[in-house]
């Protein structure tokens, strides 16, 4: 049915959760909404917060019986959504009242479109705020090379097209990158996306020191992800280059990274 049914993931995020729900509350979206949430064997009472949620009927809860990740969790929360547009929102984030709405807007104007994303801010426990505004409004396969053309938290999608890929994909490899992979598999289905450069979306970040071992892990991870892509949607020679790029990054320190990141944003 038409409406908006919200992905939410869920992992030790008690503190943000409540705010996370409200801003869904005040939504300018008229729409029929529903929210599901899905946790993953949170340890510092998520859980149990969520089950009262669920008992007044303010939400759909559902549980892992394992920790299985934000892409199995996403998917068990679209294999009981009801309505047509799928809102993917992060537990210890917040959206702006007139999120639901815009998106809406675009895809009922667009038919074309399979999923609408949007800027977004994230936002500091010391007060900083960055602002990361989409450059194109339709981002096509060449530009997912250097990095992810859309914000996924921020992203409404057709359900029709997360069904045609089969939702988000559970390896390995893509349980921090499922994001360019779902995006990738999308356009190598003949899928098509685009931005909108308002702000919608707040993106908590958390300051952590840099784990080499783990980060360089995750790269070779990427680097799996972009080869696997890049081949699906069709993309010549080139793409060898661009494969290497996670690689690269996973040798430079953290602050050079960090220079890299505020430069180009």
């Amino acid at each position: 049915m038409m409406g908006v049914s919200f992905i939410i993931a869920s992992y030790n995020c008690k503190p943000y959760i409540a705010e996370c729900l409200q801003s869904i509350q005040y939504q300018t979206y008229q729409g029929d909404v529903e929210i599901i949430v899905c946790d993953d064997c949170s340890t510092d009472g998520t859980a149990d917060l969520l089950q009262q949620y669920a008992d007044e009927g303010r939400i759909v809860f559902i549980k892992n019986e394992k920790n299985s990740g934000a892409a199995q969790s996403r998917n068990n929360c679209i294999n009981v959504a009801k309505n047509d547009y799928l809102a993917i929102l992060d537990a210890d984030d917040y959206i702006s009242a007139d999120r639901i709405e815009k998106q809406v807007a675009v895809l009922e104007n667009n038919p074309d479109v399979d999923f609408v994303s949007t800027g977004l801010q994230r936002f500091y426990e010391d007060g900083e705020r960055i602002n990361f505004i989409p450059e194109k409004e339709f981002p096509r396969a060449k530009d997912f090379l250097f990095t992810i053309p859309f914000s996924h938290a921020t992203t409404l999608f057709r359900r029709e097209i997360i069904e045609r890929v089969g939702g988000y994909r559970i390896a390995k490899e893509t349980r921090r990158g499922q994001d360019y992979d779902l995006f990738m598999r999308i356009y190598a289905a003949g899928g098509k996306g685009c931005n909108i450069k308002d702000i919608t979306y707040f993106y908590r970040c958390f300051r952590q020191h840099n784990k080499r071992k783990d980060s360089y892990s995750v790269r070779v991870d990427e680097a799996k992800i972009r080869a696997k892509g890049f081949k699906a949607m069709g993309i010549g020679p080139i793409r060898y280059i661009y494969i290497m790029k996670p690689l690269i990054l996973g040798l430079l320190s953290q602050k050079i990274i960090d220079k890299i990141w505020h430069k180009g944003h």
